[in-house]
């Protein structure tokens, strides 16, 4: 819906108001400038006839319609005037019927915009949820990689440390290899030395 034209348009009945504001007070000032004036001898006597006529009126359904000779030129102006005035109504009724028009349009669209921001409210608390999840997931994920990166520092450290009894390991069997070989060959000193005392002995 375009708000500018109906905007647009409520500023144009507005104004058509006020015109007719205007209008209405124009006929009620002729009027009461003609009820101000003093009737003349001629309308004097119409009245006359008038109120004559009235207390003596025919069957409606043979009453004519009064003769535009028998009413005077202050009760023709007046009779205008408020034909004027019963027109002014009438398209008052008019616009006041396009304003109704308009108004509950307008209420539609308010309605429509209240739902729409409505679903903005919803979408943008929906939105702070997730923004607030988002932290929360982010403050987590840096707790694990923290723990992950003490992990990785502390298998490096298992690592060298295993490393360093492997070494230690091999250099152990390497002189435990090196003490058999010496003991082989200090018995077979021995072995030697006693075939040699026992030899002596014989001797």
């Amino acid at each position: 819906m375009n708000f500018k034209s109906l905007i647009k348009r409520a500023e144009d009945v507005d104004k058509e108001f006020q015109e007719l504001q205007s209008d209405l007070a124009e006929a009620f000032e002729d009027v009461l400038k003609d009820d101000e004036q003093p009737p003349s001898g001629d309308d004097a006597a119409a009245g006359q006839e008038l109120v004559a006529s009235d207390e003596n009126p025919p069957p409606e359904e043979q009453q004519p319609e009064a003769a535009p000779s028998r009413l005077t030129p202050h009760t023709q102006t007046r009779l205008a005037a408020l034909e004027a005035v019963a027109g002014l109504f009438r398209d008052g009724q008019g616009h006041l019927q396009e304003i109704e028009a308009k108004l509950a349009e307008i209420a539609t669209a308010h309605h429509m915009t209240r739902e729409v921001l409505n679903v903005f409210h919803r979408d943008v608390l929906r939105s702070n949820e997730l923004e607030l999840a988002n932290l929360a997931l982010t403050a987590e994920h840096k707790t694990l990689s923290e723990q992950l990166l003490d992990a990785a520092r502390k298998q490096r450290e298992r690592d060298g440390a295993a490393e360093a009894w492997q070494q230690r390991e091999a250099s152990l069997v390497q002189d435990r290899e090196q003490l058999r070989s010496a003991l082989a060959a200090v018995r077979l000193e021995l072995v030697e030395m006693s075939n040699e005392n026992a030899r002596r002995e014989t001797e």
